[in-house]
Formats: structure tokens, C-alpha cells, sequence
């Protein structure tokens, strides 16, 4: 259910890369709420994090090079971190995805904030969601 709505929502947004809502949604979406919750923390804080790491690094012109070093260390701490290290993880990954996709300009700031709203909408999809089939699930057993 909860990436059916998500996809569903992102189909609807006008904005850029509305998908990340979807993604957000289902990579926080657990069985556990103790775990979903820690899960949403990492992937909201992580993008937030990434999000302004992006913006500051790729506002000013960078030459592909330049931009390249940015992925491929990004990259490199992605890898290091693993998914162990959502939180972490998902900071490098939010760096990569905007690098790809930011250019220079007043954009930068616009585009990595769109990621963190649809990131921040995507966990909270999910934890409702999510949430309504644990009260499901607790009435059902009693």
C-alpha cells in the first residue's frame, strides 16, 4: 500500500524527480516500527544532510572534473559507510543523485530542497501508512 500511494503521489507532483517521494516511502516502509522509525530518521536526516552538502559544493561553477571528484569521493564514503550506516548512506546518495542534476545557479538550493520535502513527505507516507496496519494487525490479534 504504502508504495502504491507513493507512486501515485509522485505521479501527480509537478515537481522535478517527484519519484523520491516513492523511493523514500518504501525505503522507510518496515515490519518493525522501531526499525521504520529509525529508518525514517536516517533517511530524513541523511538527505537533509546531503541536500545542503550538495548545494554548498555544487552552487559555484565546477568544471566536470571538478564535479566528477565530487562523485567519485562521494562514492568512495558511500562505500565506506554501507547501508549499515543509513543514515550516512543516504547523505552520500542525496550528494550523488543532486550532482547529476544540479547546475549552477540559483536552482541548486531550489532543486536540493524539492529532495528533502519529497523525502520528508515519502517517510511520513510511510509511517502512517505503515502505522495504521500496525493498529490493523493489534486489533485483528486481540
Amino acid at each position: 500500500m504504502t508504495g502504491v500511494l507513493g507512486v501515485a503521489t509522485a505521479w501527480v507532483l509537478p515537481v522535478p524527480h517527484a519519484v523520491w517521494l516513492a523511493t523514500s516511502a518504501l525505503r522507510v516502509a518496515k515490519p518493525d516500527t522501531a526499525a521504520r522509525h529509525g529508518r525514517a530518521r536516517d533517511r530524513v536526516v541523511g538527505t537533509i544532510g546531503g541536500g545542503t552538502i550538495a548545494a554548498l559544493l555544487l552552487t559555484p561553477p565546477l568544471t566536470v572534473a571538478e564535479r566528477a571528484t565530487v562523485v567519485a569521493v562521494t562514492i568512495c564514503a558511500m562505500q565506506l559507510a554501507g547501508a549499515a550506516h543509513y543514515g550516512w548512506w543516504t547523505l552520500c546518495l542525496t550528494v550523488v543523485a543532486l550532482s547529476f542534476d544540479m547546475q549552477h545557479g540559483a536552482n541548486d538550493w531550489r532543486l536540493a530542497g524539492v529532495r528533502m520535502g519529497l523525502t520528508v513527505a515519502g517517510a511520513a507516507l510511510a509511517l502512517v501508512v505503515c502505522g495504521l496496519g500496525d493498529r490493523r494487525r493489534i486489533r485483528a490479534a486481540s
